[in-house]
């Protein structure tokens, strides 16, 4: 039996856990990091619609039964002994082709069919599963022969064009291993119709002065409000980046870090609604500021002035950064399961060791109760001192069992829970990759909670290498509290929240396109707080709050405050959009990179990306 010595144990491979090991290893631990799945990512995952299918939480909501059926008459009533059959002539081409697909199929079946999971996170749907006649069978023919030519993400991410999160791939030179895109021009911002029967129309978030006096979101008065307020923040340097009352950021201000974080403004605790409605902003202003560009959600009426002023300076610090796009936003090609496999890569560099599809099978303590060693499902016993659990965790009988993403019935009902719908559609709703926020009506009444967070949506398409040609995967995404989502059928689910964002899909959607995969995806996003067990070398890692939904701004600040607390940093406190220093936790050096070529702004930084790239 193989033995490994380590300091510690990571279990999962999300964001979190890939930095927190990257970081470990920077300082010399010797660090293991073990996935149950067999991709990196986690939460993170990026998945071909082959790996979705076969991955152990997933369950497809067809039937086996209706989907042979549909096969039998697909391929003129044929049962299954015709993939046996060894006697089909060379020229009978079109019945070989038929049988060969037929058997492709059912093997990708087998597997879907067969898993021992009873609670599945990720439920799916092939609608052209129950159609019939030739287009039942080029569109199953499509999803298993250009399988990898989609890249669903498990929770679709975008990064601001200048964050933390760039700043630690740039240091770490986890850039290297990742190839970004630029987003289609400003956020997009709608609001929910109040009745079904109505429809969505979206227009650009404005992000400078002439945008502003161009919107038709804003009427003349809020124009004008809205143009002064900025002017008096401005007046007050704790938004050095606007040129000319704009939202718009330059990068060749020389700001120093006190005005970029917002630090030096008046009455910084005063709450943000309170702010803005003492400057005369109107309601549709306040959701616009807070929702359209601050990205927030129902925790808006929790905020400080600090709090909204600086998630408008990140907003306003990333516009053009990258490109020429009046983008805050950045999206890695390919899904964001490359930013985990940057880190990973970096981590691997710097001497981590990974093992995928692998767990924790049991534990074993001293008398001190204190772990010693761990048993793994791949027969290898590891000797360590230290677990840090990024993932849901049970051990045997003599060990941890801890599952932070277990539920009860008697506290389901008071989880935060994060809700993805992916569909894969043929035509696009969004103009090219961008991302839209809709705002709920503050007057809907449809037994839902009047405090109804944001819905968010994302397209991507195979220019980014998401999607087949002619296809899009289509993402909406908000937060609820309501308990998980079980059903049977995306057209019969009762589920408030599904049926919130099936409706939105609905509405948005024209009359002509179709879609050919369902995803549903809902997990808790709870406020847990990081946890050390009575020194028995048990961490728990905290998850994100997915406060906002869409960029990554929580998993480095979350990352890096364990970090701290294991070694022994407890005073350096990290938010996520504070402009901190981070070259003490992963600044590599390369050997090809000479003092005279490097780089310092982030800017200059980002543009040799896409030079390198093209």
């Amino acid at each position: 039996m193989d033995t490994l010595d380590v300091d510690v144990v990571v279990t999962g491979t999300g964001i979190t856990g890939a930095i927190v090991a990257a970081c470990l290893a920077y300082t010399g631990r010797k660090v293991l990091q073990i996935d149950k799945n067999q991709c990196y990512g986690q939460a993170n995952r990026t998945l071909s619609i082959k790996q979705l299918l076969e991955a152990p939480e997933v369950k497809c909501l067809n039937t086996k039964d209706d989907l042979k059926t549909q096969f039998n008459i697909i391929i003129g009533n044929h049962d299954d002994e015709i993939l046996e059959n060894q006697q089909v002539k060379a020229h009978d081409s079109q019945r070989l082709t038929k049988e060969t697909k037929f058997k492709r199929l059912m093997e990708l079946m087998n597997i879907m069919y067969n898993k021992v999971d009873t609670d599945p996170a990720i439920v799916c749907e092939f609608t052209p599963f129950t159609q019939q006649g030739t287009n039942a069978i080029q569109a199953l023919d499509h999803f298993c022969a250009e399988s990898s030519k989609y890249a669903l993400d498990v929770w679709p991410k975008m990064i601001f064009g200048r964050s933390a999160e760039v700043d630690m791939l740039l240091n770490s030179g986890g850039h290297s291993y990742i190839h970004f895109t630029e987003t289609n021009g400003p956020i997009l911002y709608g609001h929910e119709p109040a009745l079904e029967s109505d429809g969505i129309t979206l227009q650009d978030a404005p992000n400078n002065r002439n945008a502003i006096c161009r919107s038709k979101l804003l009427s003349p008065l809020e124009k004008r409000t809205l143009m002064q307020m900025l002017t008096n923040l401005t007046a007050g340097q704790c938004i050095t980046r606007f040129e000319s009352l704009a939202l718009k950021g330059s990068t060749k201000s020389n700001a120093n870090k006190n005005n970029e974080n917002a630090d030096n403004i008046t009455d910084p605790d005063t709450n943000w609604l309170e702010f803005l409605n003492a400057n005369g902003c109107t309601q549709n202003t306040v959701e616009l500021l807070s929702h359209g560009i601050c990205l927030g959600g129902a925790d808006v009426k929790t905020w400080t002035k600090r709090e909204g002023l600086q998630r408008l300076l990140k907003y306003a610090q990333s516009i053009g950064i990258y490109g020429q796009s009046e983008s805050p936003f950045i999206y890695p090609m390919y899904g964001t399961g490359d930013v985990v496999q940057a880190f990973t890569r970096v981590g691997a560099v710097l001497g981590v060791t990974f093992m995928l599809g692998t767990s924790v099978v049991s534990v074993t303590k001293d008398e001190q109760n204190k772990m010693t060693t761990l048993q793994l499902t791949n027969g290898m016993t590891i000797n360590t001192k230290m677990i840090i659990m990024d993932d849901k965790v049970t051990a045997g009988p003599a060990g941890i069992t801890t599952d932070s993403m277990k539920e009860t019935k008697n506290t389901e009902q008071h989880k935060r829970r994060l809700h993805v719908l992916t569909l894969v559609i043929d035509q696009p709703i969004l103009p090219g990759l961008n991302m839209a926020v809709i705002v709920p009506q503050s007057n809907l009444q449809n037994g839902m909670s009047l405090e109804m967070e944001p819905v968010y949506l994302i397209q991507a398409g195979a220019d980014i290498g998401a999607a087949a040609e002619n296809k899009y995967v289509f993402y909406i995404m908000t937060i609820d509290v309501t308990p998980m989502a079980r059903f049977d059928s995306f057209a019969q689910c009762d589920h408030p929240t599904v049926r919130r964002l099936m409706q939105i899909y609905n509405t948005m959607a024209e009359q002509e396109t179709n879609e050919s995969l369902k995803m549903h995806r809902g997990w808790l996003a709870d406020d847990h707080v990081q946890e050390i067990r009575d020194g028995n070398g048990i961490v728990i890692l905290p998850r994100v709050k997915a406060t906002p939904v869409v960029p990554l701004v929580e998993e480095i600040p979350v990352a890096l405050t364990v970090v701290n607390a294991l070694l022994g940093k407890e005073d350096v406190h990290i938010t996520p959009y504070y402009n901190a220093d981070l070259t003490d936790y992963l600044h590599i050096v390369r050997s090809e990179d000479s003092e005279d070529n490097a780089m310092d702004a982030t800017a200059e930084k980002l543009q040799s990306i896409i030079d390198k790239y093209g």
